[in-house]
């Protein structure tokens, strides 16, 4: 329920941003929630005909990380991302770049009109590893 409120508010505040943003990008959102109920993640992308990650937060063991600026949570930085009908890559280091917070892998598999399937893990550096599975486009 924490983690629902929180997407609520955060998908308000990047929908205002968006309303005061000079050029309006079209958006969508994939949330992932962790087997077990170990932690979970948004990610927030450009869904024009390249995608592109804007935003990414992960939560677990009651931490998170996150490239937006948020009091009491970690922040990361986006050293690498790829979103494709396959699969979608990211990687979160610190701001300098030296150390590697979080890896994020998710397969997609879309064979018929809806949804696709998107399964995947989320490694935290030196922490915790955990599969998830992901709602969205």
């Amino acid at each position: 329920m924490k983690i629902r409120k929180s997407v609520l508010a955060y998908f308000f505040a990047v929908w205002i941003s968006l309303l005061a943003a000079s050029q309006v990008q079209a958006t969508s959102s994939i949330i992932c929630t962790g087997l077990e109920n170990i932690g979970g993640m948004d990610i927030v992308f450009h869904s024009g005909p390249v995608p592109k990650v804007l935003d990414v937060t992960i939560d677990f063991k009651g931490k998170r990380i996150t490239t937006r600026t948020e009091t009491g949570a970690v922040s990361g930085s986006l050293a690498r991302s790829f979103i494709d009908d396959h699969s979608i890559m990211i990687d979160l280091t610190d701001a300098d770049a030296l150390n590697l917070l979080a890896s994020v892998r998710i397969m997609r598999s879309n064979s018929s009109n809806t949804e696709p399937l998107q399964i995947g893990f989320i490694k935290i550096a030196e922490d915790i590893s955990f599969g998830i599975v992901c709602d969205g486009p």
